[in-house]
């Protein structure tokens, strides 16, 4: 998912006099070496449209429903694959993701269970897209019978299935930069467009061959498939060319440099780790703003540091990778614009937006829905009132560890450097800039608990199994699980209090000044991982 709006923003901000779209023909003639489908991106959509399709007088099993959604994804598989007409193939499916990325997983996945309408006559759990699930295993056994059969039909490429540990597009990028002497006039297609990949991209050593495709499931025109199109290399240029048309003591500073600051620019943003920062929103302004603040904190050093320190990073040694000095410097300068966003652009948004103005609530009966106001951004003491909403009882920690966040998503983009997949940011929500800029006053001691910090360091990987129950609310799980694991479960359902913590039946959603159901906050339990190393 990554960043919100960010692909609608950047399009419109640096490739206006380009076409978004392009159509089977265009997209065939491109010399792809390698195509990378982004697997999930394919099998959700994929799903929505079958069921979509179905006869609703009909009745269909489980198991019904199960085969005609994988089919549909196999066969729009050969679609895209005969298509693009790429050399080599590679399907990256969702493996185990690190325990940040579940954290995401889980109020995502609480979400699609708790907001689907009961008046929908046929009924498929979409929850089941997640490793470790009969359907899975389903899709993965068809998958490979249906690559049997392309080879049998003579198809001239070499094509590769990964259902292993990790995210799709991580696995991906670490295929793609150990490719060994690919021909520069050669493209790389990858099938999806979240912001996590267009960020992934950028840092890859062969940024300037990339290119990202997704089907454009919103075009009317149905005789005419299209696809929306991003040449990697054309943003790549954008963007340092905006930076150093704005300061021109940027020249000192090199295009990688320059690329890799802005991705950790970006994640002040928000992504699949971290909220972003409460007065950045990228849609009232936000990513012009960490830029500004960003040459703005260049002309301080005259363009002789960067954010990132790459030499460091280049070293393997993520714990000194962020020139913590010019972080300050950024989050003290948004920090300042605080109070001016809350009392006029933030009083604007609150005033034209409204989750309530097109869903009935009342239809969602076990769900508690927060609306009215009561942080109050555009009065005095707001600070308080957002941290006692959220539980944030110990600012400084969460200051702390969000900082330490940024250090474990830069390292994670960069190859999962670290190799942690244990680390998650424990809080609701993030500090305000002002706050976080005051903590790293005293850097000194920021640095040294990054320095100790054990969540930048190698950790044992969270099981296929463990993810299962720390994403899937209780329904979605008894749905999923074999009988011998249902058996624990059953158990478990005995422990009243731990059921109650851990997979509630009614929930509480934040929609505060939120335009969309899908932007709001479940607020849920963080799973105690030593829990389900007993019952598993």
């Amino acid at each position: 998912m990554g960043i919100a709006y960010f692909f609608s923003h950047i399009y419109k901000k640096y490739n206006s006099d380009n076409d978004l779209l392009i159509d089977e023909k265009q997209l065939s003639t491109f010399d792809v070496e390698c195509l990378f489908l982004d697997y999930n991106s394919m099998i959700h959509p994929c799903s929505h449209q079958l069921l979509a399709t179905l006869d609703e007088t009909k009745e269909y099993s489980v198991d019904e429903l199960d085969d005609l959604i994988i089919n549909h994804v196999l066969d729009y598989t050969r679609y895209v694959i005969n298509i693009i007409n790429a050399r080599n193939v590679y399907i990256m499916v969702d493996g185990v993701a690190p325990r940040a990325k579940i954290q995401q997983q889980r109020s995502r996945r609480y979400k699609s269970k708790m907001f689907k309408k009961d008046d929908n006559k046929i009924k498929w759990d979409s929850n089941k897209i997640t490793p470790g699930t009969c359907f899975m295993k389903k899709l993965k056994d068809k998958l490979y019978l249906f690559i049997a059969k392309l080879k049998d039909e003579g198809h001239d490429f070499n094509i590769h299935i990964d259902f292993d540990y990790g995210e799709g597009e991580h696995k991906m990028m670490n295929i793609i930069n150990k490719l060994n002497n690919l021909d520069e006039c050669k493209k790389i297609c990858i099938y999806g467009l979240d912001a996590d990949l267009i960020m992934l991209s950028l840092m890859s050593v062969y940024s300037s061959q990339i290119i990202l495709v997704r089907d454009n499931s919103s075009n009317e025109n149905t005789n005419k498939k299209m696809f929306t199109y991003l040449n990697v290399k054309s943003l790549e240029e954008s963007i340092i060319n905006e930076i150093r048309g704005r300061y021109e003591g940027a020249l000192l500073i090199n295009n990688r440099n320059i690329i890799y600051d802005y991705i950790l620019l970006c994640m002040l943003l928000g992504n699949d780790f971290l909220e972003h920062i409460p007065s950045l929103i990228i849609k009232d302004g936000g990513l012009n703003m960490v830029i500004k603040v960003y040459i703005k904190s260049l002309d301080k050093n005259k363009g002789e540091s960067s954010l990132v320190k790459l030499d460091e990073l280049d070293r393997g040694n993520i714990k000194d990778s962020i020139n913590m000095d010019m972080l300050y410097t950024i989050l003290y300068n948004i920090g300042n614009s605080e109070d001016y966003f809350y009392k006029s652009i933030y009083s604007v948004y609150k005033t034209n937006n409204s989750i309530y103005k097109d869903v009935k609530l009342d239809e969602y009966p076990n769900i508690y829905f927060y609306k009215d106001d009561c942080i109050k951004y555009n009065q005095m003491n707001y600070k308080n009132r957002y941290y006692t909403f959220y539980g944030i009882g110990d600012i400084k920690d969460a200051c702390k560890k969000y900082i330490e966040g940024l250090y474990w998503i830069l390292g994670y983009y960069n190859g999962h450097m670290h190799n942690n997949w244990l680390w998650y940011y424990k809080y609701m929500n993030v500090p305000f800039a002002s706050d976080i800029s005051e903590y790293l006053r005293n850097r000194t001691d920021v640095k040294r608990y990054i320095m100790d910090s054990q969540n930048l360091e190698k950790s044992k990987r969270i099981t296929s199994m463990q993810q299962l129950w720390m994403v899937l609310p209780k329904e979605s799980l008894m749905e999923v699980l074999e009988d011998d694991i249902l058996m624990k479960l059953k158990r478990l359902l005995k422990m009243k209090d731990v059921m109650n913590k851990y997979f509630p039946e009614d929930i509480c959603v934040d929609i505060i000044n939120k335009e969309y159901l899908w932007q709001s906050k479940v607020f849920l339990e963080d799973f105690d991982i030593n829990i389900l190393e007993m019952i598993l």
